[in-house]
């Protein structure tokens, strides 16, 4: 599966042309935002350890430190669109770095220049193996791989940030576009969609009532509230041929949609809907604070579903990367025995 890593980047696809020059964008890409990062991370050390600077000076470097993560954010947009994820050619835990690195930038706050500079390192330490992958001086992969021996920044030897298991993707996807399965998948599609829209509609309603004075929520309704519904609906899409017959989803999407219903159950103590019903039933005055962490608690649980409409195409090979299950991959394949 090495080998297969290394020939993304030095062999040209038949299938799907242009391949070579989708990894070549790609490379640049990331080289750029790990240029921008590296650029961010010394202008804000520059300002933490300026000294004598005026109040107009420190503004003006803050801008500075703003103006640089409003460029890697805008970056990473363009990157989730990118052709080489739409076509599953880069490594997965590679698609999930990225994916973490903007979340983390989503949620940066400059308050003073000590605190960016902890943050700036942080996500230094996060994207190491980017760093390392697509190294500014354009140096070989293998050699930079070969010198990580920290234990906590190894990478395994060989290693390369394109999807080994393109080839199993494929051919998964050439299956699942045939006739009668490309309908069962398109239907599977259909209802994955509308269990997310109802996800999103749960959270816009949460989302008006945090900006609502406190005691609005104890008259805020939702089915989700009240018995089984999400319940209700993931076990009918459980149902589905393409789940339950041709395994279509992977094991990690239903873990992460089972873990929501029981989230969203009203009957099970301790979920986040008995917690509202139980909250809402008490005499005692609500605070702003409480209800936004019902919104927090339920936008840490709806996060992951925003991603994968940003960055994954459920009908291009993208869609392996966190809903589709292969019909091969390297856990699944059989090993002959000299292997």
């Amino acid at each position: 599966f090495e080998g297969e890593g290394n020939k993304v980047e030095t062999a040209e696809d038949e299938k799907i042309p242009g391949t070579s020059q989708s990894v070549t964008r790609f490379r640049s890409k990331i080289q750029q935002l790990n240029a921008s990062l590296k650029l961010a991370q010394m202008d804000t050390e520059n300002l933490s350890n300026a000294m004598g600077l005026s109040d107009f000076e420190r503004r003006q470097g803050t801008q500075l430190i703003k103006g640089h993560v409003d460029e890697i954010k805008q970056s990473l947009v363009e990157i989730s669109k990118h052709s080489a994820i739409k076509n599953g050619l880069v490594a997965p835990r590679v698609v999930e770095n990225l994916i973490s690195l903007k979340n983390t930038l989503e949620g940066f706050n400059i308050h003073s220049a000590r605190e960016a500079v902890r943050e700036f390192t942080e996500i230094s330490e996060e994207t190491y193996e980017l760093s390392v992958y697509f190294p500014l001086d354009g140096g070989a992969v293998g050699g930079a791989v070969a010198k990580t021996t920290s234990s906590e920044n190894t990478l395994k030897l060989g290693s390369t940030p394109w999807n080994g298991e393109i080839r199993y993707w494929r051919e998964s996807k050439d299956s699942r576009d045939i006739d009668e399965a490309n309908a069962v998948w398109e239907k599977t599609i259909e209802e994955f969609e509308n269990l997310r829209k109802s996800l999103r509609e749960f959270h816009v309603r949460l989302g008006e009532v945090v900006n609502s004075p406190p005691e609005e929520f104890k008259r805020f309704d939702h089915v989700f509230l009240d018995g089984g519904a999400f319940r209700f609906a993931l076990d009918n899409f459980n149902n589905l041929e393409g789940v339950r017959e041709r395994k279509f989803v992977n094991q990690s999407m239903q873990t992460r949609l089972e873990d929501l219903a029981n989230k969203l159950d009203p009957n099970v103590s301790g979920s986040l809907s008995h917690s509202i019903r139980l909250r809402q039933a008490s005499s005692t005055r609500m605070t702003k604070s409480e209800v936004k962490k019902f919104y927090d608690d339920f936008d840490e649980l709806w996060k992951p579903f925003l991603e994968d409409r940003e960055w994954f195409d459920p009908d291009e090979l993208s869609s392996y990367y966190r809903l589709a299950e292969p019909s091969l991959t390297m856990m699944s394949r059989s090993t002959s025995a000299n292997e």
